[in-house]
């Protein structure tokens, strides 16, 4: 924040001062890597930047009255810090996956993707299949296809098409991201659908929680006022 203030009496250019919030990121510790900064999961430790600064936000004075010798890591040190970088990345790399299935899920819930049926009508996909991978495709083909079966927990269906290379008849499971409906107003329709669907599932599955917990504690639930109710009575019972 010290940076930041001070960037604001300067003013702020993004040319010169580049390095300067380049450098702040790195110190700014993140949920995403464990509540580290990308700095101190980099090197294991805390920046200077941020060691050797005082709460006002000035940088400390190094004293150099008291010359310490310098002191050389020998092979156990450097192995035992090796372990804790290790260690450290390892957390980080843990929360980032937590993040990211929670950043996932939250996505899908407000943005569910299409369900296709599997039905007659024919679908359209872009072909080769999209993959994790850094190089670009030279060239794809928009093709039609038939759904032959599905997968909605994984978001992925058996699709039946022409290969535009063999020219035989192809079967593969192919991700939702590689299907689309012929027309834009059906593909709305789907995803209305879809979102409509959703939202009935986890109806469901909240009412079937509420139901075991009522059963398991006999718990009398009101009409609208479930959840005080069932703290209330968990509370007589002794249940934090």
């Amino acid at each position: 924040m010290h940076d930041l203030l001070q960037m604001s009496n300067v003013g702020v250019n993004w040319a010169v001062q580049l390095r300067d919030y380049q450098r702040i990121l790195n110190d700014d510790s993140m949920e995403l890597f464990n509540y580290r900064s990308p700095f101190e999961v980099f090197y294991r430790r805390k920046s200077n930047a941020v060691t050797q600064r005082n709460l006002g936000g000035l940088f400390c004075k190094e004293d150099t009255s008291k010359q310490r010798p310098t002191i050389f890591p020998n092979s156990n040190d450097i192995k035992s810090n090796d372990k804790n970088v290790a260690r450290v990345r390892s957390e980080a790399k843990s929360a980032s996956r937590v993040w990211d299935k929670r950043y996932i899920n939250r996505r899908m819930k407000n943005h569910p993707p299409s369900e296709y049926l599997v039905e007659k009508k024919k679908v359209l996909i872009r072909y080769p299949f999209s993959r994790s991978s850094r190089v670009a495709l030279k060239s794809r083909f928009v093709l039609e296809a038939s759904i032959v079966k599905q997968n909605v927990a994984l978001s992925r269906y058996k699709v039946t098409f022409i290969s535009p290379v063999t020219k035989k008849q192809v079967m593969k499971w192919v991700s939702v991201e590689n299907i689309t409906s012929e027309t834009l107003a059906e593909e709305n329709r789907k995803q209305e659908k879809a979102k409509a669907n959703l939202k009935q599932r986890i109806a469901e599955k909240r009412k079937k929680m509420d139901t075991a917990v009522s059963r398991k504690f006999q718990l009398s639930v009101f009409s609208n006022c479930s959840f005080p109710s069932r703290n209330w009575n968990l509370s007589l019972r002794g249940h934090p």
